[in-house]
């Protein structure tokens, strides 16, 4: 049979076979352009949110190491009223403040604080939801307006005070992209890990330091995400137990977390590839906290 013949006799399957692929890949085209344009507008939209970031921290940071006195290198104790002037160096960032008053449109009864992680492009005002939104943050930005990046945020918690005992900070990450959580995506690396173990959380009335305890990647379901759990006690022991289980590296060279130790938990999505653990989580033990 020539060429002639079997396009004659084939020609209604070839046909379809030819009409198959060409919607096929049409299909394909405008998937991908609407992919595109949604990619698009997700990172413009973290520009946005970014700029809004920075023009916050600009407003809102204080920095008042230039008016203390750099001799004085006096320990502080917890809980011990402190001056500006007197308040210890040997801690970085300790002596750095936020001026709540100065974020401008933002609901002040929903800001939980303010999450700073030198070296990093963390530096973000932190939001907590309300009751009948526990995680209204998710998908809002600061200013409450809807956002496909959402803020950095505390799920609500009834008759709960912020930071406590055990304190979870949701936030979006971006691939190659700086935005909020986005460089949590580093700490899968163990060296940047271990050179980025300090995170500063401040709120209108104290800052508190604390320490890189554990780098962890899991699932929604683990325990961690079970919260709240009371310090010292037994569930709070055995949380701490099942996140020693599943961590990816440890950071701390203690050997065992003090449970009666707060805890602040930075939560993110891992970046994995499918079928592997879904959440980042890094867990730092409290290390130092300054009322002011």
């Amino acid at each position: 049979m020539d060429i002639n013949e079997f396009l004659e006799k084939h020609h209604k399957k070839l046909l379809i076979i030819v009409l198959v692929v060409t919607i096929t890949s049409l299909i394909i085209g405008v998937v991908a352009i609407v992919l595109y344009n949604m990619d698009s507008n997700l990172y413009e939209n973290a520009d946005k949110q970014e700029a809004m970031a920075k023009d916050m921290a600009n407003a809102a940071v204080i920095d008042i190491s230039s008016v203390m006195d750099t001799s004085k290198k006096e320990s502080v104790k917890e809980g011990e009223p402190q001056d500006i002037q007197d308040i210890s160096l040997t801690a970085d960032y300790m002596y750095k403040r936020i001026d709540f008053s100065k974020l401008e449109d933002v609901n002040k009864d929903e800001v939980a604080g303010w999450l700073y992680v030198p070296d990093t492009t963390i530096d973000y005002v932190v939001m907590k939801g309300n009751a009948s939104e526990p995680y209204k943050y998710l998908w809002k930005d600061p200013l409450g307006n809807k956002s496909k990046t959402g803020s950095l945020f505390i799920r609500y918690e009834e008759a709960s005070e912020l930071p406590d005992a055990h304190t979870i900070i949701y936030g979006h990450r971006l691939q190659d992209h700086s935005l909020y959580f986005g460089a949590l995506l580093k700490y899968h690396e163990l060296s940047y890990a271990q050179d980025h173990s300090v995170a500063y959380f401040y709120t209108p009335n104290e800052v508190i330091k604390y320490s890189l305890y554990s780098v962890n990647d899991g699932h929604e379901t683990d325990p961690v995400y079970l919260y709240p759990f009371a310090v010292g006690t037994a569930e709070y022991e055995w949380m701490i137990s099942e996140c020693n289980a599943t961590q990816t590296f440890k950071i701390s060279n203690e050997d065992k977390f003090n449970s009666f130790r707060n805890m602040l938990v930075l939560s993110t999505c891992s970046g994995k590839k499918s079928n592997q653990p879904e959440r980042l989580y890094l867990i730092f033990m409290e290390e130092e906290r300054v009322s002011y």
